[in-house]
């Protein structure tokens, strides 16, 4: 039996956050989204700040409609059942993933008095109005409360998804990327005929899902991919067992987990860079890829990066590892700036992380740069 591949921890952050482009950035925002396999974006200007770290300084587009009606983006809830901004070719895998998601949807439903037919009905009259245009929440129910009757209002205007969830589940609906950002309020259209005829079969999509995750976050563990997608934990097993003869072990400081046997060599190239700092911001997918936390960060700094109701904090990277959390406060053209750090760092790299930090950020001067 072949032994297992031995590799330092080390050497493996940088080659995810190479893979990520947070070492070397691109000026193809679309391979980004790809090799993210979604930007999350409860919080728009984190989504697209998730991009601009992973761009070269030269080639970050300002985010107007006509970019991004130009770029084909969707933005709908995807992988744990958040909100992604995503490149219209992954929109296939990913909704045929979510196709797992709906028999949980109806069960919830169920458990809250509600009739299968009621819900399909509901979704239904959703479906048709936006066909015509898009609409926000509490126009849809303006129109269709007093038709089908108070129960729906609630699971129309739920602010957590309600209907709308199913709706996107389903491929049937998406955000209304340019509508909602010029109007600052969410609007929903119909996910358009030529990307749902693409939808993928759930099976294959987790197939194609998992080697897209395999590629990109490896060395993983089926039990980081039920973290990743939200499938659960015997689901993802099953899934990793399907391509096993593809894959290979990887042993990484104390932890364990699979890559492809493809991509040995890969893996067993030096990244030909140290002490290089990476200034992300919130909700970034780097940090969510695994649910051993403890590979990017001293477990006693966790609940600083890690926090309630799934935020995940604006992070500083040295060589792939989170050494300091910041925020940032504005104040009209001005930014205040604050760095926790958990680890050193010269006067130099402060002022490398001071400059990252102005580029990321924009518009605007830094005047304030707090430390501690």
């Amino acid at each position: 039996m072949k032994k297992n591949l031995e590799l330092d921890l080390s050497h493996i952050l940088k080659i995810r956050a190479k893979k990520n482009f947070l070492l070397h950035p691109t000026m193809d925002e679309i391979k980004i989204i790809e090799a993210m396999m979604g930007a999350q974006a409860q919080v728009m200007s984190a989504a697209f700040l998730q991009l601009k770290t992973r761009q070269s300084e030269n080639s970050y587009p300002v985010f107007t409609t006509d970019y991004l009606r130009k770029n084909h983006l969707v933005k709908m809830w995807a992988q744990r059942g958040t909100l992604h901004l995503l490149s219209t070719e992954d929109v296939p895998m990913i909704v045929g993933l979510r196709q797992f998601f709906v028999p949980a949807y109806y069960n919830w439903y169920k458990q809250n008095n509600l009739k299968v037919k009621q819900i399909d009905k509901l979704l239904d009259h959703i479906i048709d109005l936006i066909h015509t245009k898009p609409y926000t929440r509490k126009q849809l129910s303006q129109v269709l409360v007093p038709k089908l009757g108070t129960w729906a209002k609630p699971w129309i205007e739920h602010n957590w998804g309600g209907i709308m969830k199913l709706g996107a589940a389903k491929g049937l609906l998406c955000h209304d990327l340019v509508l909602s950002l010029d109007k600052q309020e969410i609007f929903f259209t119909a996910l358009p005929e030529k990307i749902r005829s693409k939808i993928l079969d759930p099976e294959d999509a987790s197939i194609l899902m998992v080697r897209r995750f395999i590629a990109q976050y490896g060395p993983v563990s089926y039990q980081d991919f039920s973290k990743f997608t939200g499938l659960s934990v015997k689901k993802s097993q099953d899934i990793f067992q399907k391509i096993a003869s593809e894959l290979m072990l990887v042993n990484f400081g104390s932890y364990c987990g699979f890559i492809f046997k493809k991509d040995e060599k890969e893996y067993r190239t030096a990244v030909d860079l140290s002490n290089h700092l990476t200034v992300t911001p919130l909700f970034d997918p780097y940090l969510l890829a695994h649910i051993k936390t403890d590979q990017f960060l001293s477990s006693s700094f966790r609940k600083d990066v890690y926090r309630t109701a799934g935020w995940i904090s604006p992070v500083i990277l040295k060589d792939g590892q989170v050494h300091a959390v910041w925020s940032y406060q504005k104040q009209k053209n001005n930014w205040k700036i604050k760095i926790k750090p958990f680890y050193s760092f010269t006067k130099k790299e402060f002022k490398i992380i001071e400059k990252k930090i102005s580029y990321l950020l924009g518009d605007g001067k830094v005047t304030s740069f707090q430390i501690g």
